[in-house]
C-alpha cells in the first residue's frame, strides 16, 4: 500500500486527507482495462496521427534501408566508412505534411487522452475520477506512481502473458475448434 494526500474544499476550506492506494481487484482491473481499450481505439482510429506515424515510419524505414545500401557499396568498394543519413533525416523529409497530421491529432492528445487517463487512473486508485481532476499535476503523478508501485504494473502485466497462455489452452481444450469438411 501507498498514501497520496489528496486536497479537497468543503465550502472555502481546504480539506486533506491521506488515501492509501492499494493493489487492483479483478473489477478494478476489468474496468483499466476497458478503458486502455477505448484510449488504444482512439489512438488508431484517428487518422490525422495514423498518417503522421505511418508517413514517419515509412520514411525511417526508407532512410533505415539507404543506410544499409551505402553501407554494403562501401564494403564492397573495400572502404572502411560509410556515409550514413541521421535517423532526424526521416523529420526533415516528411516535412509539412507530418506537422500537418500531428495537428490535426491535438483533439485526440489535448482533449480524449487526457479524460481516457484521468479515468484510467481513477479506476486503478479507486479515487473518484472528479476528485482526482481536481489535483494538481504532481498529486496527480503521485497517483499515477503509486498505483504503478503498489500494483507492480512490469510484473503484472508479465505475470498476464503468462496467464494468456494456460487461458489459451484451457479455452481450446473446452471449445475445440471444428475442422472443415
Amino acid at each position: 500500500m501507498a498514501q497520496v494526500e489528496i486536497k479537497t474544499y468543503e465550502g472555502n476550506k481546504q480539506v486533506s486527507e491521506n488515501v492509501e492506494i492499494k493493489e487492483m481487484n479483478i473489477f478494478q482491473i476489468k474496468r483499466v482495462a476497458k478503458e486502455l481499450n477505448k484510449l488504444v481505439t482512439d489512438v488508431n482510429t484517428n487518422e490525422h496521427l495514423k498518417n503522421a506515424l505511418d508517413t514517419f515510419f515509412t520514411k525511417r524505414n526508407e532512410i533505415v534501408e539507404e543506410n544499409r545500401r551505402l553501407y554494403e557499396e562501401a564494403v564492397a568498394k573495400g572502404e572502411s566508412e560509410a556515409f550514413q543519413y541521421s535517423e532526424s533525416e526521416a523529420f526533415k523529409q516528411v516535412g509539412a505534411q507530418f506537422f500537418k497530421d500531428i495537428l490535426g491529432s491535438l483533439e485526440l492528445v489535448l482533449e480524449n487522452a487526457p479524460d481516457s487517463l484521468q479515468n484510467l487512473i481513477a479506476q486503478a486508485s479507486n479515487i473518484n475520477v472528479d476528485i482526482l481532476g481536481q489535483q494538481n499535476v504532481y498529486t496527480f503523478l503521485d497517483v499515477v506512481d503509486a498505483v504503478v508501485e503498489v500494483n507492480d504494473i512490469p510484473k503484472l502485466i508479465e505475470r498476464l502473458k503468462k496467464s494468456k497462455d494456460s487461458f489459451s489452452t484451457v479455452l481450446a481444450a473446452l471449445f475445440p475448434k471444428k475442422e472443415q469438411a
